[in-house]
């Protein structure tokens, strides 16, 4: 869903705040991965920069900016690629990284104007990270790193079939007797187990980029809904303005009522009423 010209201008700000954010946050990953993290760390840094460039391609798609949209499509790849340990990053893959975002920003200052035409030079950078990609996926076999497989059953998840198929015993008390009560060290090793118990979810890319220009034109509704607030509160300044104004007037008009009402004799209201009908 294409959104209107004059939706796209209101949106353009805001989103080049965020897509500023997206490269920031990217950033700042690649250079801590230019220190050579941990393993733990490490795939933290990439699931963050990882978010980041998917977000960027996502917004750019729904705002019609494709140049963006390629740099975050193929920023996203390499990074898959990395996370799957089929790409080992290189101070030339860095160099690479690092031009691809100086190039988003180069974009984004153009983005109210944006033609769809990618520049000469971005589309010589895209074919070198393209190459790059087309290299990770001929090399399956680079060993992943040393994170845990999401693929395989966790331990927990073992756990949990093994006391399930485990057979039970029944302890039958005799009817006096209270049951035994568990231990203490128990209970404190059962209760941390269930608060670090982290659940995850799959969401396929289409579901997320519908999300996405739903959440644009929500964006756009409520842009418009703050112009019009706007609107409504310059109108109430307005009549504020002339209620004081009118209030201000009205004692000289009662005098000039008054004043009438000497010279042929009837009543201020009565004048008033006359004016009125005139």
């Amino acid at each position: 869903m294409e959104l209107s010209g004059e939706i796209r201008q209101q949106l353009i700000p805001t989103f080049k705040v965020e897509q500023q954010e997206h490269v920031q946050t990217i950033t700042q990953g690649l250079l801590a991965l230019e220190g050579r993290p941990g393993p733990a760390e490490q795939k933290s840094i990439l699931e963050s920069v990882f978010r980041a460039a998917h977000s960027m391609k996502g917004a750019s798609q729904a705002l019609s900016v494709p140049t963006v949209a390629k740099i975050g499509h193929v920023l996203e790849d390499l990074l898959l690629h990395a996370k799957e340990g089929r790409l080992s990053f290189s101070a030339e893959l860095f160099d690479l990284l690092h031009e691809a975002l100086d190039a988003v920003e180069v974009v984004l200052d153009q983005a109210d104007t944006d033609s769809g035409i990618t520049p000469p030079e971005i589309v010589t950078l895209l074919n070198q990270l393209g190459e790059v990609n087309a290299q990770a996926y001929e090399s399956p076999d680079v060993e992943p790193p040393a994170t845990p497989d999401e693929s395989a059953p966790s331990q927990t998840i073992l756990e949990a079939e093994a006391v399930a198929e485990a057979p039970q015993t029944v302890v039958i008390q005799p009817p006096n007797d209270p049951p035994p009560a568990p231990p203490e060290e128990n209970k404190r090793s059962e209760a941390p187990s269930s608060q670090t118990s982290e659940q995850t979810i799959r969401v396929s890319v289409n579901k997320l980029d519908a999300l996405m220009a739903q959440s644009s034109e929500l964006l756009a509704s409520k842009i418009r809904a703050e112009q019009r607030l706007v609107e409504v509160r310059e109108l109430e300044q307005v009549t504020t303005e002339w209620q004081k104004k009118w209030n201000a007037l009205r004692p000289h008009q009662n005098r000039l009522l008054r004043s009438q009402q000497k010279g042929n004799g009837r009543s201020p209201q009565q004048l008033e009423l006359s004016h009125g009908s005139k």
